[in-house]
């Protein structure tokens, strides 16, 4: 499964508007993960300011470009994936402007979120450690103390 997440920083003066999510409503640094389908996460991004849409962290780490190289694994993902050009990508369907969603594309819909609901423990596993609550130092270094939190945890530290 293919998840991002918006780690909440304090506020940093010199890049006001490219650190601050619109979506978030708070400052933060974009981190992108692998979780395996048991929810184990197996692969954590650099930080990349919170503007940065989710499809576009992706793309700029070349998650989307592996998974096409790679014919016979299949990414689950959530509607900030949608438009990703790789046919392994698995993205829910979105409501058409003015019309209903038909019936089986619902039942997708639900089967995708079931299946995607395991690989949401993987960030929430993360997020237990308080030093990412609201973090107070450069966030370049999200994403390094983010891969060490990562370690540790498979550590079972």
């Amino acid at each position: 499964m293919l998840d991002g997440t918006v780690i909440r920083i304090n506020r940093i003066r010199a890049h006001n508007r490219l650190y601050y999510s619109g979506k978030h409503k708070h400052h933060g640094v974009n981190l992108q993960g692998l979780m395996d389908p048991y929810g184990r996460m197996i692969w954590i991004s650099d930080g990349l300011p919170g503007s940065t849409h989710d499809i576009t962290a992706a793309r700029s780490h070349n998650i989307l470009h592996l998974i096409n190289q790679a014919e016979t694994i299949y990414l689950y993902a959530d509607k900030g994936y949608v438009g990703g050009e790789s046919e392994q990508l698995l993205t829910p369907r979105k409501k058409p402007q003015n019309a209903e969603l038909p019936d089986a594309d619902k039942e997708k819909n639900r089967s995708l979120s079931a299946t995607r609901a395991v690989g949401e423990r993987g960030f929430a596993v993360l997020k237990n450690w308080h030093v990412l609550d609201r973090y107070r130092g450069c966030p370049r270094r999200v994403g390094t103390i983010s891969q060490a939190i990562l370690v540790l945890t498979h550590e079972g530290i």
